[in-house]
């Protein structure tokens, strides 16, 4: 993504947003402007935290 983008006023759902990649693509829709929603088992509440966005804790492996 580059610097010159802007996101302002789109949503973005992020899943494995908990850690690792998933974390750096939170971390640059963010600073885009987005509105993030963050999907993991894991770590979703604190990557939501850091950009404003909403925590879903979800398993995504689990068809229930």
């Amino acid at each position: 993504m580059t610097s010159d983008s802007s996101l302002a006023g789109r949503t973005v759902l992020v899943t494995g947003g908990g850690s690792g990649i998933g974390l750096a693509c939170v971390r640059a829709f963010g600073a885009a402007g987005a509105k993030v929603h963050v999907v993991d088992v894991a770590g979703a509440e604190a990557a939501a935290a850091e950009v404003g966005g909403q925590a879903h804790g979800v398993d995504l492996t689990d068809p229930a």
